[in-house]
């Protein structure tokens, strides 16, 4: 967290990407072993997996990665 708190003083709270890492971050603090087996553990990965994905390219864009 103290990664997407640093970015976020240093770029404003207005990229897209800040916004995905910090659902991820409070999806994966907040949730707990019986909500993930209850929605399903394969569900979960597979959600994490886009997520990640997804935070990566949006990274690479806000950030001018090429």
């Amino acid at each position: 967290m103290e990664v997407l708190t640093f970015l976020t003083k240093l770029t404003g709270s207005g990229l897209a990407s800040l916004a995905i890492a910090n659902a991820i971050h409070t999806t994966l603090t907040t949730a707990t072993m019986e909500t993930i087996f209850t929605a399903g553990l394969h569900e979960f990965l597979n959600d994490f997996l886009t997520r990640n994905a997804t935070l990566a390219t949006t990274t690479a864009i806000d950030f001018n990665f090429g």
